[in-house]
């Protein structure tokens, strides 16, 4: 289904699904940057403004003031808890997003960076973390992202982003800078994290982990006279293949079968079909790649005019919006939590339309606290959407910006 967006400067069509307008305490447009699946049925995901999960038939969110800061990844483990990296360590949600604890206490005060789940042995898992000061490295865990150790991956002088386990999670690869040397570190493991191997790469600007593929890491490389390629790394670090240039970087990448996708920082998905160039899927710009063994093979999420969205691959290889709700609005938190302080909401400012104009526009907050703080903005949403509907707002909801914030 097509929907007529009413939207500031004009009429735009879409064919995606468009989540309700929600406040952002942050720099940036709202844009889904993880999607939560189970059994290849779409749960909700982490966005740059908050979680946002299904609750029966109504999807709900809570804004990121909850959590304190801006954070580094959204990872849905498979007893439901939700993890969250930051500037402050890990942490996690058990009650949806209304209140943090701190999971490993040796990582209080570093900067968590990555994340990583061997998909076969949901026990083991990856972190980075990304320290000004003191080391940074890998930390592992055995027992499902409950406490964590640091591996022997560790130096004062790299900063790491990004690692990624095997399907077994029997090894890992994982990319860091060390500035003083102006070089990319690719580490790699196969014992875990007993010993490792490094190797700089200083013939380009920078290289970032994407994802293993067999045993070989898929990483993204910024090319020192510009644009970016694909790289592939065997466990001995040597370089297997690099691709033809890319003039944006590349953000992600995910096997289908014998297709492979990427997708670019400025919203764009690409597709090479059994080994030919690689070519752009129009009408899907997407943030994140995330692929399922059942279900749609291959999931997408990002943002477009400042709205969130998901998308999944159809049986044609394009992908289809995802609709199957009426509404976004703000989860009620207990008293005393910081959900319930910190996500204040404004009435919004304009109303929804669905479809082609149908459907009455329905306030999803609650009045302004007036405590003096800056024009805000509100979850927006519209009763009736049925068979699949689009949601789309008419204009911009703003939010109030908190002076405040909620001590974890």
């Amino acid at each position: 289904m097509t929907a007529r967006v009413r939207a500031l400067g004009g009429t735009l069509w879409l064919s995606l699904l468009l989540f309700g307008q929600a406040g952002l305490a942050h720099q940036g447009p709202n844009a889904a940057t993880t999607v939560f699946l189970r059994d290849g049925d779409l749960l909700g995901g982490g966005t740059t403004w908050g979680i946002v999960l299904k609750d029966g038939t109504q999807w709900l969110r809570v804004c990121e003031e909850a959590f304190g800061e801006a954070p580094t990844f959204h990872a849905r483990l498979a007893d439901g808890r939700i993890l969250l990296g930051g500037i402050g360590g890990l942490f996690e949600t058990k009650d949806k997003g209304c209140s943090y604890a701190l999971v490993e206490p040796a990582l209080d005060g570093q900067h968590v960076s990555s994340f990583s789940l061997a998909s076969a042995v949901p026990d083991v898992a990856a972190l980075t973390t990304s320290n000004a000061v003191g080391d940074s490295g890998v930390w592992l865990s055995g027992d499902g992202g409950q406490s964590f150790a640091p591996s022997s991956v560790s130096y004062n002088n790299i900063v790491f982003d990004a690692v990624r386990l095997d399907a077994s999670g029997s090894f890992f690869f994982a990319t860091g800078y060390n500035a003083s040397a102006a070089a990319s570190v690719v580490a790699f493991s196969d014992d875990r994290g007993e010993t490792h191997t490094t190797v700089e790469m200083p013939e380009y600007a920078r290289v970032r982990l994407l994802a293993i593929d067999g045993d070989e890491a898929v990483a993204s490389a910024l090319r020192v006279n510009g644009g970016s390629a694909l790289l592939r790394l065997s466990m001995d670090l040597a370089v297997v293949s690099e691709s033809e240039p890319f003039l944006r970087t590349v953000s992600a990448y995910v096997r289908v079968g014998d297709d492979e996708y990427i997708s670019m920082n400025d919203n764009e998905v690409w597709v090479s079909r059994d080994g030919a160039p690689f070519e752009e899927i129009v009408g899907a710009p997407s943030n994140c790649l995330v692929s399922s063994p059942v279900g749609p093979p291959l999931w997408a999420c990002g943002q477009l005019r400042h709205l969130a969205y998901f998308f999944s691959l159809n049986e044609d290889g394009a992908f289809d919006a995802h609709a199957g709700f009426g509404e976004v609005v703000e989860r009620t938190c207990p008293a005393g939590t910081p959900g319930a302080e910190f996500c204040v909401y404004n009435l919004p400012d304009a109303g929804v339309v669905v479809g082609d104009d149908a459907g009455v526009a329905r306030d999803g907050g609650r009045p302004d606290p007036g405590d003096g703080g800056d024009d805000c903005g509100c979850a927006t949403g519209i009763d009736g959407a049925s068979g699949g509907a689009l949601v789309a707002l008419a204009a911009l909801c703003r939010r109030r910006r908190r002076a405040r914030r909620p001590q974890l």
